[in-house]
């Protein structure tokens, strides 16, 4: 048992990435972690995802899990929401 303050939720990331998507950078640092028993992926800063789905655990409820699924620029939900969002950036 953890004691992960009341007001905090736990979240448990499954991802998912076509390997054939060029422009989703991602690395395998397993061997670089600090704690071995973790598989751990480090994506570049730019990797956009989409959102397949969040569920609540069946164990007692106290955590969620989200399902993503790696875009690559050439995606036409993430192209309309940049286009959406550079007008606003031009001043900066």
């Amino acid at each position: 048992h953890s004691s992960i303050p009341e007001e905090m939720v736990p979240v448990v990331f499954r991802i998912t990435v076509d390997r054939k998507l060029r422009s989703v950078i991602f690395a395998d640092i397993e061997n670089q972690s600090y704690d071995k028993k973790e598989g751990e992926i480090l994506f570049s800063m730019n990797t956009a995802f989409r959102i397949g789905g969040v569920e609540q655990s069946h164990n007692e409820g106290r955590w969620f899990e989200v399902e993503l699924t790696a875009v690559d620029e050439n995606d036409p939900d993430l192209r309309r929401a940049t286009d959406c969002i550079k007008p606003e950036n031009n001043g900066m």
